[in-house]
């Protein structure tokens, strides 16, 4: 099996995960999903933010807390991402 595929596999496996994680930060801070789509290498989402947060706090807030819970689920995951972000620059 190719490194390829087992990263395909490790991707949709967490992208699973990240459907709850996700979830779960938004009842916390009290964000409605208007719409999304949780691809494998790609999330699109429209929300419903309550007017004390920024749009720039809730993305960082979104981005921090979802790759902190993924790399303590898959720790091995560091291994591939040694040098590199989680979630890739420019995205915020």
């Amino acid at each position: 099996m190719g490194s390829q595929e087992v990263s395909e596999r490790n991707l949709r496996e967490i992208t699973g995960v990240l459907r709850e994680i996700f979830r779960r930060l938004y009842e916390y801070k009290g964000i409605e999903v208007v719409e999304g789509s949780l691809c494998i290498d790609h999330i699109h989402m429209c929300l419903a933010i309550p007017p004390k947060y920024s749009v720039s706090a809730v993305v960082g807030y979104l981005k921090g807390k979802s790759a902190m819970v993924v790399f303590e689920r898959y720790s091995k995951l560091r291994k591939n991402f040694k040098g590199h972000s989680y979630w890739p620059v420019g995205i915020m």
